[in-house]
């Protein structure tokens, strides 16, 4: 029995991570990271879950909206669910700021779409693990 629950854990801690990549994590810290090379606060879009909040750890409030028309022209740093972009119609106002989509590569993506996150951002911006998001 317990040879068998040794296994059990170390396949589960093993093939937890693969199986459920930790997307919110990952972008939460690359946020964190451009934001502070940028010096620009993140605004975010819609609802955001408290895990990516608490990644990205950041010490000022951090402004919410709830439309894509209602972000303030000094944002140039702006996060949302996927799925909510998909679901609404943003990408011609993001594009006329002279945003650009980011989003983590495929293989971090998670498969719960609630848990992957694109940022908006200027042009050019980004260098690391973010990509471009067609």
């Amino acid at each position: 029995i317990w040879s068998y629950l040794i296994v059990a854990i170390c396949g589960l801690a093993l093939l937890t991570p693969y199986l459920t990549p930790p997307s919110e994590k990952l972008f939460g810290k690359a946020l964190r990271r451009t934001a502070l090379a940028e010096k620009a606060t993140p605004c975010a879009l819609g609802k955001v879950s408290a895990n990516l909040f608490f990644y990205l750890a950041w010490p000022r409030p951090i402004s919410l909206f709830s439309k894509a028309q209602e972000i303030s022209p000094s944002c140039r740093l702006v996060f949302f669910r996927e799925k909510l972009y998909k679901k609404e119609t943003w990408a011609k106002e993001l594009r006329s700021r002279g945003l650009q989509l980011y989003a983590l590569p495929s293989r971090w993506r998670s498969k719960d779409e609630n848990k992957n996150y694109l940022l908006a951002a200027p042009v050019g911006i980004l260098q690391g693990i973010l990509r471009s998001y067609p």
